[in-house]
């Protein structure tokens, strides 16, 4: 039962941040269409579709990117190196997302557009 919940209360918070239906599915492992109405539910919005971007070269394309891309990069090594080895991923990223965005708040975009964070 709380295995459950754990699960429901990640994919709330990756919800909650825009991240893919599909990185989202793949952490929680609930069913994408269930993901789908609840992003809609929390955003008023269908999730965008489209495959995820392996690519980083969008991120890195003009220097205001180029300084996004690594204070997030400093942010979640503060975080991995704060942080018990036994912690998930995810729960690194999500931290060290919510950090960069107290030092650069108007970013959320690149990381959007990008897949990142609409996909981390």
């Amino acid at each position: 039962m709380f295995k459950n919940s754990a699960r429901q209360a990640l994919a709330l918070e990756l919800l909650k941040r825009h991240a893919r239906i599909s990185i989202v599915h793949r952490e929680t492992g609930i069913p994408k269409q269930v993901l789908r109405e609840a992003y809609r539910e929390l955003h008023g919005r269908s999730p965008s579709p489209g495959a995820l971007k392996y690519s980083t070269q969008g991120l890195a394309r003009n220097l205001r990117k180029r300084k996004a891309v690594t204070l997030f990069a400093v942010c979640f090594q503060t975080v991995e190196s704060h942080s018990r080895k036994d912690n998930l991923q995810i729960q690194k990223v999500l931290v060290a997302f919510d950090l960069f965005k107290k030092f650069y708040p108007d970013a959320h975009w690149i990381f959007r557009r990008h897949g990142w964070l609409h996909g981390i």
